[in-house]
């Protein structure tokens, strides 16, 4: 009888432990499965937000695209109306002095025509928008001018 107490006790044990041993797999199996819904959860956040940031930097391209195109036309389309009143004078019937002054207004719209342009033409090249093109110079003027 003891014999068989002992054997029954010891079952148990095994029993026991075992029963231990596949709740420790349980806990150990719902934790990893709570780890990758995690994982998986700050994935999705982390792809969330960078296609957030890109939409963001898609909108802010945009808006600066439209500036550019807005300052384009709001400083062109005068500084050329200014030129062409400018060109409109009749520098011959003009006193010296006048006529220095005609011809410092003209050079200084001119500069500052090419002033935009040059800066709208570094943003068109930062945006892959610029077409280059081959212009005549007179290089002693230019380097009189400056």
């Amino acid at each position: 009888m003891q014999n068989s107490a002992f054997l029954e006790t010891r079952k148990c044990q095994k029993s026991s432990k075992v029963s231990k041993a596949a709740e420790t797999a349980q806990l150990i199996v719902e934790q990893s499965q709570t780890r990758a819904k995690l994982t998986q959860i700050e994935t999705d956040q982390a792809r969330q937000a960078a296609e957030n940031a890109r939409d963001q930097a898609i909108q802010a391209n945009q808006a600066k695209s439209q500036f550019l195109s807005r300052m384009s036309h709001e400083i062109r389309t005068p500084m050329n109306g200014i030129l062409g009143y400018l060109s409109l004078i009749p520098l011959q019937r003009l006193e010296e002095a006048d006529r220095q002054n005609v011809q410092q207004a003209t050079d200084s719209s001119l500069h500052l025509r090419q002033v935009v342009n040059e800066t709208l033409d570094f943003f068109c090249r930062q945006a892959g928008e610029i077409s280059y093109q081959t212009v005549p110079f007179d290089l002693d003027q230019t380097c009189q001018q400056v």
